[in-house]
């Protein structure tokens, strides 16, 4: 799976590129022992169940109409199909009656987009689309 997910990556320098630009966070990841293990198929396909299942139209319409989603991702995440699976994901949101959908990628950051190069950008709009979203329409000392 890792060379599939680094095939977009032109200097890459290990196998687990797709998961940062920033060296050191890949660094990290490598040094970890938890981490990098090969995962089942059954794991695989338990996810990928799940996922089709929470992702059908009639399951959305059973969620909360006006809950507010935040859906992020890196515009180079290799896992999420730069991009494309959370914009998709956001179009079945709304198909299914989700009324406050928010859909943020952002540019030259891969899977670890909280902990990339600028992350407190990352972070910093996380936080206000929180109190835009949340904080300020259900604040309850006004």
């Amino acid at each position: 799976m890792n060379r599939t997910f680094n095939k977009k990556i032109d200097a890459q320098q290990t196998e687990f590129d797709w998961i940062s630009s920033t060296d050191s966070e890949v660094e990290a990841y490598n040094n970890d022992p938890n981490a990098g293990y090969l995962v089942s198929n059954q794991i695989i396909y338990d996810t990928m169940r799940q996922a089709r299942r929470t992702s059908k139209i009639k399951n959305i319409k059973q969620m909360n109409q006006n809950l507010p989603v935040l859906l992020i991702s890196g515009k180079e995440d290799a896992l999420g199909n730069c991009g494309e699976g959370i914009r998709q994901l956001g179009k079945y949101y709304k198909k299914g009656g989700l009324n406050h959908v928010t859909v943020q990628l952002y540019k030259f950051k891969r899977n670890e987009i909280l902990f990339e190069e600028g992350y407190t950008q990352t972070w910093q709009h996380m936080y206000e689309w929180i109190e835009k979203q949340i904080l300020k329409k259900y604040d309850n000392t006004k």
